[in-house]
């Protein structure tokens, strides 16, 4: 069953949103997040470190990269922007998996998620009505940053200058002066 939602922006602008099934791998969204809180709990990774990566750093590296909205995110913080997800760090779970009618299930354990201060979830039953997301992108700007990729600069920024070969190892990553075809063989 499909359902439509009438909504109008304040410039008057209507969208229309048609909810229907979810049909995603679980590794896209659903229950991303929720899979690193409940493997990290599993195997002992402290729970700050998944915090701080989950939040903090990613935010913290598409605003250096140039999102300025994201310099607003991450950390909870006044004058930061109000995203935050209140979790039990001992029952948090993925239950989306790969089986049809699996993809898109909602984790369990996260009983309030807030979205620029709103409540969208509340007590794990998710608000439908609302839209307070915002869409975070980068500036418009007069000359894009795409620059094509050269094969030999990229090798070279990557790995630098010759990498030497253990003995008896050929192939990827071989050394510069080596040899084409050379081997243990012709020494």
């Amino acid at each position: 069953m499909q359902v439509v939602q009438e909504r109008k922006s304040s410039g008057g602008v209507r969208f229309y949103f048609i909810a229907t099934p979810i049909l995603q791998s679980p590794r896209v969204r659903a229950g991303t997040h929720a899979k690193t809180l409940r493997l990290a709990r599993e195997l002992g990774v402290p729970l700050m470190q998944v915090l701080a990566q989950n939040s903090y750093l990613s935010a913290k590296h598409l605003g250096d990269a140039g999102i300025e909205a994201m310099k607003l995110r991450g950390r909870m913080q006044e004058g930061m922007v109000a995203d935050i997800v209140i979790f039990d760090p001992d029952t948090v779970t993925d239950n989306a998996g790969y089986k049809v009618g699996t993809n898109g299930l909602p984790s369990t354990g996260i009983p309030f998620v807030l979205v620029n201060g709103v409540i969208m979830v509340k007590d794990s039953e998710v608000q439908n009505s609302l839209f307070p997301g915002q869409a975070i992108r980068y500036p418009v700007e007069e000359r894009g940053r795409f620059k094509p990729l050269e094969k030999e600069g990229y090798l070279k920024n990557l790995l630098g200058d010759a990498i030497p070969v253990p003995h008896g190892m050929h192939g990827a990553g071989a050394h510069a002066t080596e040899k084409p075809g050379a081997s243990d063989r012709d020494e």
